[in-house]
């Protein structure tokens, strides 16, 4: 006996079978056979043949199984224990859907997702048929699919799948929405990052920083990618550089933030980020004639001095050792993980004296000259522009101790003999630790923190710290077994307290640092405050178009932080822009008249807040920042323009600042003037629009008109080309295409051929009087004979696109395609790649199109006829075979694009199989007959 494997929904089925057995019996129709198959019937109490899989550290591994059923596998689970099935998610594709399929009268089933520590991410346990998992995985790596239940021995499928998900920095398409990475200390790392699409990140540099490093390293072999480096001025997008290698090395002279844009062929390929701003406040200091000198800053840290260094390359400084002097020691301070620094003492004929080359965080040099005189400190090595600091000093090696001694006995002792530190610097020389030494400090009334750090290279001795009060109660301390100690602890203000330096006897050099400081909410508050009213307001009048971190730093946002400005008549325009992280604390930030009265504010949470706005007048105005008091750190930058030249249209200024949804985005607004959208256009600085031409559309005209005695208005065409660089690699440029108009009438106008279609950019520009004016654009139809798919009007002569790659589109066949009549395309689809995808591109404006697709037999199974521009379907064919694609319009001739695309259908909502149990009840026992039929494994998504 055969039976059919897909049954119609309605039809009901009753097997009478006498079994003598208490056994389960399973009819397994297979997938791929409509035939009943003999073997699938079983008498069986046993366990599945993914045992033993009871445990995560027993797990069948299913990861090159996705989109399979296990049935499909080596049968359907069987539950009888916990059962664990091994996955692997790839970076980028952390999407992830498991479906378990089961009937729950035979005993319920729960499904689980664990990762490989041992942590439970998604779980489905409801009390009905089926359990489903759709979950977004927070990294990449094995994860183990666990199903548990009521372990009654009941049959289940199961079946995962994992999606694309682009990296944890998306949304950031485009600059409006960069990711900002400015990071601690000016440098950052991305960590596989996706190219997937257009990746911006924004950077800050602080003044005094004149140099940017990007590098983006990447496998070539896996798509390329290209960067560029912009900078924004406050109200224009500017590129500075760009590269098609793996790094930008640029010396740059404006401060604030910088965007970098990461761009290529979108094929998914993994990279790193790393960037690092600016070299040091001691450059050009690249070799030893042009060596900074710090002779007069001896026993002081470069960051006491100007800064700290950046290694991005050869480092040098000059130094003076004295006669009688001739103990040197160098301190040099670093990061080894963000790169390796090494150090050389070098004499005054730059000969090498001595080095330390370690591969651990810092370097130390303690040597004793035989000569005084000029030396050199070579700081060099792995030109990461990781940045550090450095000390030196010259002593008398023939005295063993510090210039702090005696200070051997501590408080307890009467009389004490601790030394008493006045200011928070060293101010003495460094220190020796050759027997306990201890120094007394005050905490000011209203400091109640006190920061100590100690500075010195473990390869001398070990050293430890201990903070005491003055009844010789111990508070704190630290003593590891690396460089260098601190502690941070609250303390009672208005006290003495007493550091004990103490350790292993050896003469060992050392730095100490302390400082007392208040509550984190206010030591760490801006150089704006007190400003947390409109009385207390800082003027920003002389700093319109400063970004705060040029005026005093970055505000801190505490407390409610208020700044005013003053307005002067004529420039009532008010830009103002505030950056900052979203995820340290929300802010936003108000705009209020003189008498308080709210005028604009901006509350958004995407790291950036901006208001364009024409006051109602000069005068006094008002500024609040306000959030949610974490302390999160924010740019803000006011300035106040001529109103001239604003309109709906606004910011236009430069190319770069459009985008799809921008105003002057007028891809979709052919034929139309701009008075019929938002209205009439004011040129009173560069404005530009980005147009679409459909191919085989290439004439292009454009019409602007205005009132030439208001002021003369130009206008001229640009499009965006593709360039093929020296290297082989493509970029984007903005190219002038060479037309423009230039005339002294009251109206410009523009009909040229394009070379192709595409986007292209309309650039208004003039004498900037704010002169009003309209423009229209409509690209009209250069091809008028008809296609190379000709004659296709009826189905038997349908043009065969079977044999174009199912990526490609007809385009990249014959060209394109006209319709004047009705055109037919015939494909072949291929037996499991029943998931038929259609896109049509085409220019509503010339003309409807729609098509439809057809069977073998010239029956419609599905189509589009849309009523705007492009039409498209996603849909599951009910078979494989030949299939039709009828494309039918107006007959205006119409040009127009098509591709098709067959995959596999997992990925759609179709009708896959499900068990239909028949229980039969028979004398000795219960036999389960399980019959297959088409129904939705992933009903639940």
């Amino acid at each position: 006996m055969k039976l059919g494997k897909n049954m119609k929904i309605g039809v009901s089925i009753i097997f009478l079978l006498l079994i003598f057995s208490t056994s389960i019996s399973l009819i397994d129709f297979s997938t791929t056979n409509k035939d009943f198959d003999e073997n699938s019937l079983s008498i069986s109490a046993g366990d599945d043949l993914y045992e033993d899989n009871d445990y995560d550290w027993q797990a069948y591994d299913i990861s090159f199984y996705q989109g399979v059923w296990l049935s499909n596998i080596s049968g359907n689970g069987v539950l009888f224990d916990d059962d664990y099935y091994g996955i692997y998610i790839e970076f980028g594709y952390q999407h992830v859907k498991v479906n378990l399929t089961f009937l729950n009268t035979l005993g319920n089933i729960d499904l689980e997702l664990w990762d490989e520590w041992g942590i439970l991410h998604a779980s489905s346990n409801s009390l009905t048929n089926d359990e489903y998992i759709d979950f977004f995985a927070p990294h990449d790596g094995y994860y183990y699919i666990k199903v548990l239940g009521n372990f009654t021995g009941n049959f289940y499928d199961l079946m995962w799948e994992s999606y694309f998900t682009d990296d944890e920095y998306e949304e950031n398409d485009d600059w409006f929405n960069a990711t900002d990475i400015s990071g601690p200390n000016h440098r950052f790392k991305i960590h596989r990052g996706i190219q997937a699409d257009d990746d911006w990140y924004k950077v800050f540099l602080m003044p005094g920083e004149d140099w940017i490093y990007i590098e983006v390293d990447y496998n070539q072999f896996d798509g390329d990618i290209d960067f560029e480096l912009y900078h924004y001025d406050g109200f224009t997008l500017n590129l500075i550089d760009w590269t098609f290698d793996t790094f930008i090395d640029t010396f740059v002279t404006l401060t604030g933030i910088y965007y970098i844009r990461i761009y290529g062929e979108n094929a998914t390929n993994e990279y790193d980020l790393r960037w690092e701003g600016s070299e040091d406040a001691y450059e050009e200091n690249d070799d030893s004639f042009n060596a900074f000198d710090l002779t007069s800053f001896e026993g002081r840290w470069l960051s006491q001095i100007m800064g700290s260094g950046a290694q991005f390359d050869e480092d040098y400084y000059r130094i003076q050792v004295k006669s009688g002097q001739l103990r040197l020691i160098v301190f040099l301070r670093f990061f080894h993980w963000e790169g390796d620094i090494d150090i050389e003492l070098r004499d005054v004929n730059n000969f090498t004296v001595i080095s330390s080359t370690s591969v651990s965080d810092n370097e130390f040099i303690d040597i004793q000259l035989l000569t005084a005189g000029t030396y050199f400190l070579r700081v060099y090595y792995g030109n990461a522009g990781n940045h550090y600091d450095l000390l030196w000093e010259d002593r008398n090696h023939l005295i063993p101790d510090d210039n702090y001694e005696e200070n051997d006995i501590g408080p307890y002792i009467s009389p004490y003999q601790a030394t008493w530190l006045s200011d928070v610097y060293w101010n003495n020389g460094l220190g020796i630790q050759l027997d306990e030494d201890w120094y007394e400090v005050y905490l000011d009334f209203g400091e109640n923190w006190l920061y100590v750090e100690l500075v010195y290279s473990n390869t001398q001795g070990n050293i430890g710290l201990e903070i005491f009060d003055t009844s010789f109660n111990p508070l704190g301390g630290s003593n590891t077994f690396e460089d260098d100690e601190y502690f941070d602890i609250q303390l009672s203000e208005g006290n003495y307290y007493y550091i004990k330096v103490y350790g292993d006897n050896q003469s060992t050099v050392y730095d100490l640092w302390w400082e007392d400081y208040s509550d984190i909410s206010t030591t760490y508050d801006d150089s704006y405050e007190f400003n947390n009213n409109n009385l207390e307001a800082f003027d920003l009048s002389s700093y319109q178009g400063w970004w705060l971190t040029e005026v005093y730093g970055p505000g801190f946002q505490f407390d409610d932080d208020w700044f005013e400005i003053y307005v002067e008549p004529g420039n009532e325009r008010l830009v103002l822009e505030l950056f900052y992280d979203n995820f340290a604390g929300d802010i936003n930030v108000e705009v209020f008249n003189s008498s308080l009265e709210f005028i604009a504010g901006s509350h958004s949470t995407n790291n950036r807040e901006f208001i364009d706005i024409i006051l109602p007048g000069s005068g006094w105005y008002y500024i609040l920042v306000y959030g949610p008091n974490y302390g999160n750190h924010y740019d803000l930058m006011v300035n106040t323009i001529p109103a001239i030249g604003d309109d709906p249209y606004e910011i236009n200024d430069q190319p770069l600042m459009l985008h799809e949804g921008h105003p002057s985005f007028l891809a979709q607004n052919e034929q139309t003037w701009l008075s019929d959208l938002e209205g009439v256009a004011n040129q009173g600085n560069d404005d530009w629009y980005a147009i679409e031409l459909t191919p085989g559309f290439l004439n292009l005209e454009v019409k602007l008109n205005f009132n030439h005695s208001l002021g003369d208005i130009n206008m001229e065409i640009y499009f965006l080309d593709r360039i093929l660089d020296a290297s082989g690699n493509f970029h984007w440029d903005i190219v002038f295409t060479g037309v423009g108009s230039y005339s002294i009438n009251n109206s410009e106008y523009i009909n040229v051929t394009a070379p192709r279609g595409g986007f292209y950019l309309i650039k208004v520009f003039g004498e900037n009087l704010g002169n009003e004016y309209d423009l229209w654009w409509d690209d009209v139809k250069s091809w008028f004979s008809d296609d190379m798919y000709e004659d296709n009007d009826v189905s038997t002569s349908a043009y065969d696109i079977s044999f174009i790659d199912r990526h490609m589109s007809l385009w990249e066949d014959q060209g394109l395609a006209v319709q004047y009549d009705e055109d037919w395309y015939e494909f072949y689809v291929e037996t499991g790649f029943e998931r038929l995808i259609v896109d049509m591109k085409y220019d509503i404006a010339e003309g409807m199109l729609g098509f439809e697709i057809y069977n073998v037999d010239l029956t419609v199974i599905t189509g589009n006829f849309s009523m705007v521009d492009d039409a498209s379907i996603d849909f599951v064919v009910p078979s494989s075979g030949f299939y039709y694609i009828r494309v039918y319009g107006d007959n205006t001739g119409n040009v127009y694009n098509i591709r098709y695309e067959t995959s596999e259908d997992f990925p759609i909502d179709q009708i896959p199989g499900y068990d239909t149990l028949i229980l039969i009840v028979s004398i000795v026992g219960v036999t389960a007959v399980v019959i297959k039929k088409k129904r939705s494994k992933f009903r639940h998504q």
